[in-house]
């Protein structure tokens, strides 16, 4: 067990009515994420890739519930635990903390602020270019066109 840590899975018990922090290896991002997603009242800050192409990332972008921030490229920033071995390719991850709520007004309200601070000078919202998890699309060619 790491010294210092509550709990050691995470996955063992309610996260209701928690505020928690995560850092999951990539492979589990997605469980977190759907984790908060079931939940009824939780709160987390996670860090996470700015990563668009994996399949939980429009999932991510449902539970935001403030802008994300990118974390800095500190050499120390990521180390194994019990030795002074450092990441050698931070840069290459685009590490950002993610702010995220099961909590339908917090992320409402959050949606509300974000368009209201990108309407162009028309009034009208962005287009939109991500889309929902759930929606299928085809891409690719169709009859040779």
């Amino acid at each position: 067990m790491y010294r210092g840590a509550w709990r050691q899975d995470v996955f063992s018990f309610l996260w209701d009515d928690l505020d928690l922090y995560a850092f999951p290896p990539f492979a589990l991002i997605r469980c977190v994420l759907v984790r908060v997603r079931k939940s009824r009242t939780v709160r987390m800050t996670q860090v996470a890739l700015l990563w668009p192409q994996p399949d939980w990332f429009p999932l991510l972008l449902d539970l935001l519930m403030d802008s994300p921030q990118v974390l800095p490229m500190w050499q120390c920033l990521l180390r194994q635990p019990h030795r002074p071995l450092f990441h050698g390719s931070l840069e290459k991850l685009h590490l950002h903390e993610w702010r995220l709520s099961c909590i339908s007004s917090d992320c409402d309200g959050f949606r509300a602020r974000l368009l209201s601070s990108c309407l162009d000078q028309s009034g009208s919202p962005p287009p939109q270019f991500t889309r929902r998890s759930g929606e299928s699309f085809v891409v690719g060619v169709n009859r040779g066109l």
